[in-house]
């Protein structure tokens, strides 16, 4: 069976009951959102040391075209709002996700600039931002889709595979979590872009990509325990990290 943590869709909450199932009295809250958190930590390690390394895209001859995005994700009654900024292999599948605070063009350009090869064919939305693919010292290929204009393009020349991830992020969240507190918005951003890269792997690739991922959080057993009740709950930690991957 898979992972609570990827597969059921459940949230935190959801996951302690049903852990309750299996170990009784034995766990508390804080311990389950410890483990959660510490698996969202090894998925943005393994983003960064290992799945971001290479860049995506390429020259035109090796049929490589990059939809690259943007999309507000979280805003709030204080106006605190975060961006979204993706790019992604038409054909692939291959998926680049950073937050921004701003769409601007320095934003946009680092973005692109750190996970999309020199020479890539870019499509996009024709946002403001990306004059900068006209400059004389830009490396890219570019072409514009209007989207007011209800052009987003065709087969794999199109911006509808970037838009696609923007629709399914926001209705794992709602269904998911319902609402993220800004604060924690990176790490469960890392958390759905891993939820894609493996949606894409087969059952047994799956199973086993997530039990590495298992093995560095108990590597990494950093816990802060409140009382013995706590310490004491860590002793079902083994016994609780198998039955995630069960």
């Amino acid at each position: 069976m898979f992972s609570l943590f990827l597969l059921s869709k459940l949230n935190t909450k959801q996951i302690y009951n049903k852990l309750l199932t299996h170990v009784k009295n034995c766990i508390s809250y804080n311990i389950v959102c410890a483990i959660l958190d510490n698996i969202r930590n090894c998925i943005a390690n393994f983003l960064k040391h290992q799945y971001r390394l290479k860049q995506i895209g390429g020259a035109l001859e090796k049929h490589k075209i990059i939809a690259v995005d943007e999309s507000l994700i979280l805003h709030d009654n204080k106006n605190a709002m975060i961006w979204l900024v993706g790019a992604i292999d038409t054909e692939t599948k291959e998926l680049r996700l950073d937050i921004i605070k701003e769409r601007n063009s320095t934003n946009l350009k680092i973005f692109i600039n750190n996970h999309v090869e020199s020479g890539t064919y870019i499509v996009h939305d024709g946002w403001r931002a990306y004059s900068f693919l006209d400059g004389e010292d830009s490396v890219y290929t570019h072409k514009t889709f209007n989207h007011r204009a209800g052009n987003f393009g065709q087969g794999n020349y199109s911006t509808s595979h970037i838009e696609g991830i923007w629709a399914w992020i926001k209705s794992e969240i709602k269904f998911i979590y319902q609402i993220i507190p800004h604060t924690h918005f990176k790490l469960y951003n890392r958390e759905m872009e891993y939820r894609f890269i493996i949606s894409k792997l087969n059952n047994n690739q799956k199973e086993k990509n997530f039990e590495n991922l298992l093995i560095n959080v108990y590597k990494l057993n950093n816990f802060n325990f409140y009382d013995e009740e706590e310490l004491l709950n860590f002793n079902n930690y083994n016994y609780l990290i198998k039955l995630f991957i069960k």
